[in-house]
C-alpha cells in the first residue's frame, strides 16, 4: 500500500476516519467480517473533507489488524489480555480497549509507511548518533526487543544491577568506575528491556558514515522505522506492581492478563520528534493528520 502513495500524499491522507466507518458498519450489521464490509464500502467516498480512491485496495493490507472485532462479535473476546487504563488509572471494558489496541496498531503500520517515505529524501543521521558535544544530553538511547539485540555489533551489559536499573536511574550505573555514559556504546537489559545507548559523539555501528546508509535497513529494529512520528494511543507503562494493585483495586482477575509485567495508558496522542527535518517541514500537516485520527498531536525534542 505505501508504495503506490508518496509520503506526503500518506501523511495527507489518514486511515482512521476510513477505518472507523469500516468497524462501524461492522459492529452495527450482520455482516460476517471486516472483508465484506469493507467490500461494502462504495468505491471512492470523502470523509471530513479526505478523498480515498477505491477504499478496498487501501484497506487491503491492513485487515488482519480488525480481527480482534470478529472475535468480540462473535462473543470469543473475552479475557482481557492487557490491563488497560484511563487517565485516571481505571480499568476500560474489553470492548473500548480492543478499539485502542487495534488503533494503535493500525497507526503503527501507517506511520511505518510514512517514515519510511519521507525520512529517506532527507539522508539524514540524526536519529543514529549519540548527543553532539554542544548538546546537553549525556546519551541516547534507542529500545530493543530480545530478538533485535544480536543486530548490533556492541558489548551486551546483562546483570544484576543493570535489571534493578533503567537508563535515566540516580544515581546512574556504574561501568569501569565512572557513569555508564561515559564509556563506550553498549547494549544494556535495563529492568524494562534492552536498550541501545549511544554515548556523547558516537554512532549506531551499523551506520556507514561515508554514505549515510543503514548497513542492516531491511532488517533494522522497530524503533527506527518509527523514529519520528509515532503513536501513542496507548503508553505502555513496565510495573509489575502497579499491574497487580490495578487489578487488585478494581476486581481484575490476574488470571485474565497474559501480560503481568505492563500496564497501558490510554494517551489518545501522536507524537513527533522535532529534531526530524521532515517534521519541522510537514509540522502542519501532522497536526491535520492527528485532528483526522482523532489524537492530540505532541511534538519534542530527543535531543538538547
Amino acid at each position: 500500500m505505501g508504495d503506490q502513495y508518496s509520503g506526503i500524499e500518506l501523511l495527507k491522507r489518514p486511515l482512521v476516519p476510513l477505518t472507523f466507518l469500516v468497524s462501524g458498519l461492522f459492529l452495527t450489521t450482520g455482516l460476517p467480517g471486516i472483508a465484506a464490509t469493507v467490500a461494502k464500502v462504495k468505491e471512492n467516498i470523502t470523509l471530513d473533507g479526505v478523498f480515498y480512491d477505491n477504499p478496498q485496495v487501501i484497506l487491503k493490507d491492513y485487515l488482519d489488524v480488525f480481527e480482534p472485532y470478529e472475535r468480540f462479535k462473535r462473543g470469543e473476546l473475552k479475557n482481557r489480555g492487557r490491563l488497560i487504563v484511563d487517565l485516571d488509572h481505571k480499568p476500560l471494558d474489553i470492548l473500548a480497549g480492543t478499539i485502542l489496541e487495534i488503533k494503535q496498531e493500525l497507526l503503527r503500520r501507517e506511520l511505518g509507511h510514512i517514515n519510511s517515505a519521507l525520512c529517506g529524501q532527507y539522508h539524514c543521521t540524526i536519529c543514529c548518533q549519540g548527543p553532539l558535544e554542544e548538546e546537553e544530553n549525556s546519551f541516547f538511547e534507542l529500545p530493543l526487543t530480545e530478538e533485535e539485540v544480536p543486530l548490533f555489533p556492541l558489548p551486551g551489559i546483562d546483570t544484576t544491577l543493570t535489571r534493578s536499573a533503567n537508563a535515566y536511574a540516580e544515581p546512574p550505573l556504574m561501568r569501569n568506575d565512572q557513569p555508564f555514559y561515559k564509556t563506550e556504546p553498549a547494549l544494556y537489559r535495563w529492568r524494562q528491556g534492552w536498550g541501545l545507548i549511544l554515548t556523547r559523539g558516537s554512532f549506531c555501528p551499523n551506520l556507514n558514515r561515508d554514505t549515510g546508509r543503514c548497513l542492516i535497513y531491511e532488517k533494522r529494529p522497530g524503533v527506527c522505522r518509527w523514529p519520528q512520528t509515532f503513536p501513542m494511543v496507548l503508553e505502555k507503562v513496565f510495573d509489575p506492581e502497579g499491574v497487580q494493585g490495578i487489578a487488585s483495586a478494581n476486581g481484575v482477575s490476574l488470571n485474565d492478563l497474559t501480560d503481568k509485567d505492563h500496564y497501558y495508558v490510554s494517551q489518545e496522542k501522536i507524537l513527533a520528534v522535532w529534531d526530524c527535518p521532515y517534521v519541522q517541514e510537514y509540522k502542519d500537516d501532522i497536526i491535520r493528520f492527528a485532528e483526522l485520527s482523532s489524537l492530540e498531536p505532541v511534538f519534542r525534542r530527543n535531543k538538547k
